[in-house]
């Protein structure tokens, strides 16, 4: 936890301008202080309750990835087609993401936990009966919207429900909670699919544990939110479902084809309506603070995610960053795993060793980061991530077959160090720089970004992937099929790894706007 009395604090009715010395951190400070005097009973039970639920929606986006094959064989299906459930998931929750902040503004906790499990557990339960790929996609859709409301819930409520000075332990906490999910799913899905059971089968085992989940939160969630009078904005409703709808969508299309057209005009569009998206917010926005400042009690119409808080330099950069590590994580876990399987000669359950090893060493150095982060300041944890990211895709452009998979798999653990080191304390830093009712506000903001870089990501990583693999392959007759080494591939990677190498490097410069004005924080753990 940082303090100083020079760095801004987004705080009432003073605006959010981001002038030195407007408002203090330690407004902030006082004011989450004064949200922990008054914690629930049950305060631990809930936060366990809020970070399961959590880790069980993020399971959900990628449980059904090793399941697609069946579902293909099932209806008939193309990659292009099966693709769309994981797409209609990410777009579901692109919509609820940035929603989510006018959500608990607006409404109790515990009413949007039993939301967002209602809405997981139709989407399961519908997975699980499913009789067209129709239906499939629907309950898939349905999850998402639910799942997109529990991460802001669970940063927001844990950090009034713990102490400040533990704040950039409990963001990594958080975290790596949500970041674990997407990784253990498909392992759980590939056991169950071994053992001679229906893909349908994945879903009820899940559905069980959100409608258990669902009962317990009803007594042990309480409403801790900071609810004001708010009227939802149904043309920003409207416009963030077109316009993140079709940026996601257009995105995913131009991911399997950078020559359609489709592709195109669907991102186009998605851009223009999610900058005349993001113009309502500011309008409204400065509406509502005026409201305000002149003391009005009636209901207003507020903004779905309040866009003042990155007028602070700090916080607009931060989500910058968040969007650029994405891009890496997409690199790490979709074009890395498809590199070294045929690069290194070695089967699937080995590939998906070095990725869930070097991820789950890189969890342990996220919580390692929230500490150093608590006792030390933003400078240390964010500036070191970046550098140790550059450096494990340093590494990576140089992998040769003749390397063996332990040494590649060494490389590749220190690029996930460095976005496990720098990821959370990012947020940590942001939090610090608003008082407790913005936080929703930075949450979603930086969701939204992540599902932007998640999706941007995966295009940008296999775009380059592909080309360059297609270049290392122009003189072999019979193309990749008549590839007898495994170096091409991995050199494919290497030029991934240099392109992201130099991107983050040049990132430095926003990672030192991030930590601008931070101290080494004078309370410790």
């Amino acid at each position: 936890m940082e303090q100083s009395s020079k760095t801004t604090s987004m705080n009432g009715a003073d605006g959010m301008d981001g002038t030195d010395g407007a408002n203090s951190m330690n407004d902030a400070r006082g004011s989450a202080s004064a949200t922990t005097m008054h914690q629930p009973r049950f305060r631990k039970s809930m936060l366990v309750t809020l970070m399961v639920a959590s880790f069980l929606c993020l399971f959900n986006e990628t449980v059904l990835s090793v399941g697609n094959t069946a579902v293909m064989k099932e209806w008939g299906l193309d990659y292009n087609t099966v693709q769309w459930t994981m797409s209609g998931f990410l777009v579901a929750m692109s919509i609820s993401v940035p929603v989510a902040a006018f959500v608990i503004h607006r409404y109790s906790t515990k009413a949007v936990f039993i939301c967002s499990l209602l809405l997981i557990a139709a989407g399961l339960t519908l997975n699980a009966h499913s009789p067209s790929f129709a239906v499939l996609i629907v309950g898939r859709v349905v999850e998402g919207l639910g799942a997109g409301l529990l991460p802001s819930l669970l940063f927001s409520s844990a950090l009034k429900l713990t102490k400040p000075q533990y704040q950039g332990f409990v963001t990594a906490l958080c975290g790596v909670i949500i970041g674990l999910g997407p990784s253990f799913a498909p392992l759980y899905a590939g056991s169950l699919l071994s053992a001679g059971y229906n893909w349908r089968t994945l879903f009820v085992p899940l559905s069980i544990a959100a409608i258990v989940l669902l009962i317990v939160g009803i007594f042990l969630v309480s409403d801790i939110s900071e609810r004001s009078a708010r009227r939802l904005d149904v043309a920003s409703v409207l416009m963030s479902i077109v316009g993140f709808t079709a940026l996601v969508g257009g995105i995913n299309v131009l991911a399997m084809s950078l020559t359609s057209w489709l592709g195109w005009v669907l991102t186009l569009v998605g851009l223009v309506v999610c900058v005349a998206w993001a113009h309502r917010q500011i309008l409204l926005g400065k509406r509502e603070q005026e409201a305000k400042e002149s003391g009005a009690t009636s209901a207003h119409t507020a903004p779905v995610l309040n866009l003042a808080i990155m007028r602070t330099a700090p916080i607009a950069a931060g989500m910058a960053l968040i969007v650029l590590l994405q891009v890496a994580n997409m690199g790490l876990a979709v074009v890395y795993p498809m590199a070294i399987e045929p690069g290194l000669r070695i089967s699937a359950f080995t590939s998906s060793l070095m990725l869930m090893v070097p991820l789950l060493i890189s969890q342990c150095f996220a919580l390692c980061a929230g500490t150093l982060f608590d006792r030390f300041g933003a400078k240390a944890t964010v500036l070191g991530g970046i550098s140790a990211l550059i450096i494990g895709f340093v590494l990576l452009a140089f992998a040769k077959v003749s390397m063996g998979a332990l040494v590649v798999a060494v490389f590749a653990t220190v690029a996930f160090v460095g976005v496990a080191f720098a990821l959370p304390t990012i947020e940590a830093r942001m939090f610090s720089l608003v008082s407790p009712e913005y936080i929703p506000d930075v949450v979603s903001g930086a969701q939204t970004s992540m599902q932007v870089g998640g999706a941007l990501g995966t295009t940008i990583t296999m775009g380059i992937f592909s080309a360059s693999f297609a270049a290392h392959t122009a003189g072999v007759p019979g193309g990749s099929a008549a590839v007898t080494s495994g170096q091409p591939y991995l050199s494919s990677f290497a030029t991934v790894s240099i392109v992201l190498a130099i991107v983050y490097a040049l990132s430095l410069g926003l990672a030192a706007v991030v930590v601008k004005g931070s101290k080494k924080p004078t309370t410790q753990r």
